[in-house]
């Protein structure tokens, strides 16, 4: 928990954030379950949306993310988080409510597109694993492939939390290979596609003996810019959480939440382009942490956010903007609880999508204020890795921000 609070704040740390490239991808993953349960599908179908981000200090690549920790021209140390993901269908009463976010400490060595990486990592429960992956990249500027092979040696703990179904097994041999390749159809989009197999080296009477396939397919923008002239800003709100679901907020007919919780939020805006597609737009990377405060219902969580946020000009004293990205949270709010019981659900999840809408006024060139929607939710059932629930929460969320 304390690495992946590490990276959740170091994502606002102002000297890391030169940034190189960026993008997003909205991908669909199919993968085979691989345990041998009741459920009327073998199949797990998710939507998937990855962001990426290129710097001198910080990257996330889609499913993995991390901080450089030292380097030189071939190796590298490297703090890291990456998404697991767990083929357990939800009306299973094994399901494990989300995939996971592991994180760990990574060597790697690249030369000429060959690379090999010695991990070790945990899924924040102290269920450990160590790793290593070989691969071979090639291609060009419009096109781009890589081969990888993975091999893992998972530990008792791991293996009896994550494929025992109550029962202890001992440590096993994983092993994986996986075909990715990329292709640019017209400047800044691309056609993605990842091929994976993948077999737990376990031999359990309630698992598949042959391997999982999944596949992950979607189309990825991504940009390049060297100095944009919009200013970076900090950016400190309180929000007043609702029970309200986001449309209803949008429409002004959400109701307030009787308990009356609150966050205060701090976020860094880091400017990465003056214009998307030929519109007269600025895009940062708009990342921060909220504090919700603790009371009677919950207790005092963290949340990390990291976006790209949309800015339009309608006026020259207005800005809209319109952000979507990834939050973490310590523990999950009440009014996430109370929405996802009332929508039948029993639990919640920690990691959900970030949403974020406003419209600010400009003081002077230097301090604008400004209202938003802050919203967290696993986009209606549709995402593996958000718990495939529905609820979430929103917040009233009211700000001033100072440009740099």
């Amino acid at each position: 928990m304390l690495l992946r609070l590490v990276l959740l704040l170091s994502l606002v740390n102002l000297p890391l954030l030169r940034a190189q490239e960026f993008g997003y991808m909205a991908a669909v993953r199919v993968a085979s379950v691989p345990y041998r349960v009741d459920h009327p599908s073998s199949v797990m179908v998710s939507y998937l949306p990855l962001l990426w981000f290129e710097g001198e200090q910080l990257y996330l690549r889609g499913l993995s993310g991390g901080m450089h920790l030292w380097q030189d021209a071939a190796l590298e140390l490297n703090l890291l988080a990456r998404w697991r993901f767990v083929d357990m269908p939800r009306s299973d009463p094994h399901y494990f409510s989300n995939d996971r976010i592991d994180t760990g400490i990574g060597l790697r060595y690249e030369q000429e597109g060959k690379s090999l990486e010695l991990a070790l990592l945990h899924d924040g429960s102290e269920r450990f694993y160590e790793e290593l992956r070989i691969a071979y990249a090639w291609g060009d500027a419009r096109y781009h492939s890589e081969l990888a092979a993975t091999l893992q040696h998972r530990s008792a703990s791991f293996n009896s939390y994550y494929y025992g179904l109550g029962q202890s097994i001992g440590d096993s041999m994983y092993g994986a290979a996986e075909y990715t390749v990329r292709y640019q159809v017209k400047r800044p989009f691309s056609l993605y596609a990842a091929l994976k197999a993948e077999h737990h080296g376990l031999s359990e009477a309630h698992l598949n003996t042959e391997p999982s396939l999944s596949m992950i397919t979607g189309v990825q923008w991504s940009e390049f810019r060297g100095s944009p002239s919009a200013k970076s800003y900090l950016q400190s709100g309180i929000g007043f959480a609702t029970r309200g679901s986001f449309s209803e907020l949008m429409t002004l007919s959400a109701h307030s939440d009787p308990h009356h919780h609150v966050l205060v939020s701090l976020f860094y805006g880091h400017p990465l382009s003056d214009s998307i597609a030929d519109l007269d737009a600025a895009l940062y990377w708009h990342s921060g942490i909220a504090l919700h405060q603790a009371s009677s219902d919950q207790s005092q969580a963290i949340e990390g956010v990291c976006a790209l946020k949309l800015f339009f000009k309608p006026h020259s004293q207005w800005r809209i903007g319109i952000a979507s990205g990834l939050s973490y949270i310590s523990e999950p709010t009440y009014v996430e609880r109370w929405a996802n019981e009332k929508d039948g659900y029993t639990r919640t999840s920690r990691f959900m999508n970030h949403l974020d809408v406003s419209i600010e006024r400009s003081i002077d060139r230097s301090l604008s204020l400004g209202y938003g929607v802050f919203h967290r939710s696993g986009i209606f059932e549709s995402v593996q890795s958000f718990g495939q629930i529905k609820g979430g929460s929103n917040y009233h969320h009211f700000y001033v921000k100072f440009f740099l």
